[in-house]
Formats: structure tokens, sequence, C-alpha cells
């Protein structure tokens, strides 16, 4: 009976009431790295958290109102906050406004703990005096708002502003904050904000590289008849990513436009994604005559596989990178890369000379170089796609996610005990 009794209390124990609060759908939009591991992270610890998720909508009409969306196969309670239309007010800027309006229906959700997946998210809860813990979670260390196209945008959204209110004021909130950057870029960071570093932990940025490197072999098999299908040269260059300033492509094709006036070899580049910058980038490669690019546009993360099959080599030109999920994407793929050294995860992912090369984003020389380099076969891609996976293979998935959830779990603990005091 006694048993019994200890059993039937320990049934009685709720789990910690947790909200992942994101400018995702959590399951395919913005496509991209994010939205990639909101997307793994949410069903796991739906199994240890009573979850919820709180983010955008690109298809209801339902703003405000609970329901429910499927996660790998895990019901997951979701609250849209704002439906994303077109581009003229900055993609943050319609979430944080889409969190002020939601603030009150947020908090009356009796979460223990709100996680942040993006620090400005954490500024509307501010004013309110009785708040759960917080978790920021700082995808990066670089302003994401520096590239607003809109100048008006721009202009107010300043770096100083950015630092006070996104930095700043964040770090005094948050109970705890999740800094997802290179080593030497957080000890800078640390360095910098040494008042609020005790709070500072350092993560692993991670995709599902089982997903890419299964998927990927599975496409390679078809790679002579996807290569005919959709008339594309036999060896190619990669991108894949959001069209916008920051990602420097336009630096890219006027590198690649070099590169086919001088290269005797038969390359093609892939562009995939889309955004604002994509007629402009069109109008170049029409200006230009740059023959051999190919843009399927936006693919989810299901369909990257297949691209990434008929590829050789993955090419991220970015001026503004906080890290570059992709980065990891590709290597999973078992692809040898090219970063720019702008990108957070140059540093730890790029091994120069074994996977690839880091190179600077305003050098039109020296990726031309690089890039002429590999398809006169001065390096030997095989065993460079080898040595992405061997690198790849420190960020996995399986060794973050418990410990997100260990982070978590411990807050919780200690505020029960400074509570109990």
């Amino acid at each position: 009976m006694l048993m019994k009794r200890q059993s039937d209390s320990k049934n009685l124990i709720k789990k910690p009431r947790v909200a992942i609060i994101s400018s995702s759908d959590f399951k395919a939009f913005p496509g991209g790295g994010i939205t990639s591991f909101l997307n793994y992270i949410t069903p796991i610890l739906s199994d240890i958290f009573d979850l919820s998720a709180i983010g955008i909508s690109i298809k209801t009409n339902k703003i405000g109102n609970w329901t429910k969306i499927k996660i790998k196969g895990k019901n997951i309670h979701f609250l849209p906050i704002v439906r994303l239309g077109n581009d003229f007010v900055p993609k943050m800027l319609k979430v944080l406004w889409g969190i002020v309006r939601n603030r009150k229906k947020i908090l009356t959700g009796n979460f223990d703990v709100l996680y942040f997946h993006g620090n400005p998210l954490v500024i509307p809860f501010f004013f309110f005096k009785k708040q759960p813990i917080i978790v920021a979670h700082f995808h990066g260390l670089q302003n994401p708002l520096a590239y607003v196209r809109i100048k008006f945008f721009r202009n107010i959204l300043s770096e100083k502003i950015y630092e006070v209110f996104c930095y700043k004021l964040v770090m005094k909130m948050a109970d705890k904050i999740l800094i997802a950057s290179d080593q030497q870029s957080f000890l800078n960071f640390s360095e910098k904000y040494n008042e609020y570093k005790d709070k500072f932990i350092r993560i692993p940025n991670f995709v599902d590289n089982d997903f890419f490197l299964k998927e990927t072999k599975k496409w390679t098999i078809e790679r002579a008849k996807l290569i005919h299908q959709w008339k594309i040269p036999e060896k190619n260059f990669i991108y894949i990513g959001r069209f916008s300033d920051e990602k420097n492509l336009v630096f890219l094709l006027n590198t690649y436009y070099k590169f086919k006036k001088e290269s005797k070899k038969h390359w093609g580049l892939i562009l995939i994604g889309d955004g604002p910058q994509k007629k402009d980038i069109e109008k170049l490669i029409n200006r230009k005559s740059i023959k051999n690019v190919f843009m399927p546009g936006f693919k989810q993360k299901e369909e990257l596989p297949k691209y990434l099959a008929v590829s050789d080599v993955f090419v991220l030109p970015s001026v503004s990178e906080g890290w570059g999920l992709v980065v990891n994407e590709a290597m999973a793929a078992g692809l040898p890369i090219l970063i720019s050294k702008k990108c957070g995860c140059s540093q730890e992912l790029v091994e120069d000379g074994k996977n690839g090369f880091s190179f600077d984003p305003q050098d039109t020389n020296e990726l031309l170089r690089l890039m002429l380099d590999i398809a006169d076969g001065k390096y030997d891609l095989k065993v460079m796609g080898e040595n992405s996976l061997r690198i790849i293979n420190k960020f996995k998935p399986e060794l973050v996610v418990p410990m997100i959830a260990q982070i978590i779990k411990s807050i919780l603990i200690e505020k029960t005990a400074s509570q109990n005091l």
C-alpha cells in the first residue's frame, strides 16, 4: 500500500511549464538554421517539460488564440502572435509588436520558464513586475538589424540602441543567457559585459546531422539524373540562404562572373533561397549575362539534400552572420566549404586547407583564387568532404539538447531553493 501511494504521488508531480518564444513558426518558416534548430529541440523538450510554443504564422488568421501544431509527430500547444506578410516592416519589429499585444495572455499561462530564442524578444516583458524565469538565447553575437533594407528602420535601429536594449536590458532581465557563438567571440563578449558574465553559458550550434548525411547520400545515387533534369554543369558551387544584403550575394556573383571568364573548367553556381534582394540578383545576372547560375527558389529543409547531392563546394560570403547553421548542414552532407571570415562559425568549423577555406568577404581576388584552384583540381574535394564530416560530428544535437534541458532544470531548482529560504 505504501509503495502504491508513493507511485501515485509521483504521478501527481507536474512537469514544469515552459514556453519557447521565437520569430519562427517552429516548422518551416523562415527557412534556415533557426527554424531547423527549433523544429529539432521542441518535440524533445516536450517529453521533459509541459511545453508550449509562441511564434509567427504565415497561414492562420487566428492570431492571439491558442491552438495546436504537430512537430515530428508531437502535438504542441502553439500561440501565433503575428501573421507575416510583406517585407516592408522588418520581421523582428512585427514579432515584437505581436508579443506586446499578447504579453498578458502569455503571462496568464502561468509558465515557470519563458525561453526566448532571440534576445530582442525579451524586451516587451520589462514593464511587468511579476515574471517567470527568463532564459534568453542569443543566436550569435552580431546585430541582426544592421542590414534592414528600409533606410528609415535601419537608422532607428542603430548599433547603440541595439546594445542598450537588446544586450544590456536583456542581460539585466534574464536569469540565464545561452550564447551560441565561437569560443573567442564568447570570451570577448564576456569580458565586455563582465557585470553579467555569471549568467552566460556558451552552447554549440547544431543541425540534424544524420538527416543531411543520409538524405544527401540517397540523392547522390540520382546525381547524374538530376544534373540532366535541371540542365546544370556536372560540377557546382552552392549557396543556400536568404537573398538579402548581409549575405553578400552581389559579391559572390561578381566573383563567379570573373571565375567564368578566367577558368576553362565548366562549374555552375546554385543559389537556393528567396528574399528582398532577389530582383536585384536577377537583374545582375541578366545584365552581365552570367552563365550557369541555377536559381530553383526557396526550398524547405526536406528538399535541400537533393541540391547538396549535385554540389561539390558550399560557399557562404556573408558580411554579417551570427553563426551560419547552413554551414553545419553543408558539412553534415559531406561538402567542402568556403566561408566568410565574418561568419561566427568560421573559427570553429573551418580548418583551412583541410575541409575548406575562410576568406575576406570584401576581397574578390581571394575568393576568386580559391574557386579557380578548386576547379583546377589543386585540392582533393573527397578528402575535404570527409574532414567536414569529422569536424561536424563534434556538433551533434544529441549532445546539445540535454544540455539545454539541464540548464532549465538547474535554474528551476535554484529558484525553488531561494524561495524556500
